[in-house]
């Protein structure tokens, strides 16, 4: 794209979020479209995962400045606005140099590698099939420990997966001694359980992973509906005193899916699963990646964001904290 057509759009597109974005500076999908206009003029900017992150505020403040607009990193304030008799071509991209001395406003991506620039944003697609799901959250209340917790899925529709023994990933708010047991019932025929297992106590609070492909005795049919259940049990001689959070999940084939992710790398393969609707298996591909490659911090803030489009905030919030450290 020309230098001239970038300047256009970028001026028009400008002029066309800032009135939405000062009302929903918070919104995911705003922030993505601020994303893509920076990126589209020119300025260095996160990677497109809709979080107002550093690099995202930096490319703000820098056209701000190049277009002698406050300097806030949040845009509150149009061009048109701030110079009405302000012309397109006195709007200064990224590369036209300004006629001040710029200050120095580092742009947070200048040391990224390419690999971490090239990131996609990971969308969820939810299925447009099958029954309304459920998110159960639990609270162990009256006894020592006080932890909440509960499965990351979404609340409105069941997960699906295509694995016939998937990872499942639940939160803790705090660590516990108590003895926890993973159940995995049919819901059409729930008199016998598909699996039961006592599991680690956790040391630490945070996204816990259940991978049931370390176990023989469970793997999910094609078609069938089921509940899986984290239970803590503080008085494991007394079951009633258990407290419960469960999460659904479906298993079903997706052919050409397969075909893409043979043709795909590891970094590529999340939003793949995204698009296609399969919750389970983009949430375990984005965790695998943050798991071999623990010190990227873009990959954190990928899943924290895709964790907040089924209104898990908590967990976006704490995984966008640990994405600083």
């Amino acid at each position: 794209m020309k230098w001239s057509r970038r300047l256009v759009l970028g001026f028009f597109l400008y002029e066309l979020v800032t009135p939405w974005l000062s009302f929903a500076q918070k919104s995911d999908l705003a922030i993505l479209c601020v994303q893509g206009i920076s990126q589209q003029c020119g300025y260095e900017t996160d990677p497109m995962d809709g979080v107002l992150g550093k690099g995202t505020k930096n490319a703000i403040k820098s056209f701000q400045y190049n277009n002698k607009l406050a300097q806030t990193g949040i845009m509150n304030e149009s061009p048109r606005t701030a110079h009405p008799k302000s012309q397109i071509d006195t709007v200064t991209p990224a590369n036209k140099p300004s006629t001040e001395s710029a200050p120095a406003v580092p742009t947070g991506r200048q040391e990224s590698s390419t690999s971490e620039m090239e990131k996609v944003p990971i969308v969820y697609n939810p299925p447009q099939r099958g029954a309304p799901g459920h998110r159960g959250v639990a609270a162990v209340r009256g006894f020592g420990e006080t932890p909440t917790f509960y499965p990351l899925v979404p609340d409105d529709h069941i997960g699906l997966t295509i694995q016939e023994q998937p990872a499942l990933y639940w939160y803790l708010t705090e660590p516990t001694t108590y003895k926890i047991e993973l159940t995995i019932v049919d819901v059409n025929n729930d008199v016998q359980p598909l699996f039961e297992h006592d599991l680690p106590s956790p040391t630490r609070a945070g996204i816990q992973k259940i991978d049931l492909a370390e176990y023989d005795g469970v793997r999910l049919s094609l078609g069938v509906h089921y509940k899986w259940f984290v239970s803590i049990m503080p008085d494991p001689s007394s079951r009633s005193k258990d407290f419960s959070a469960f999460g659904e999940i479906q298993r079903i084939e997706q052919p050409t899916l397969k075909v893409k992710l043979s043709q795909a790398n590891k970094e590529e393969r999340p939003a793949l699963y995204a698009e296609a609707g399969l919750w389970y298996d983009a949430l375990a591909a984005i965790s695998d990646l943050i798991d071999a490659m623990p010190n990227d911090s873009s990959l954190r803030t990928q899943r924290a964001s895709f964790l907040g489009q089924i209104g898990l905030r908590e967990v976006r919030e704490e995984n966008v904290k640990k994405s600083g450290e």
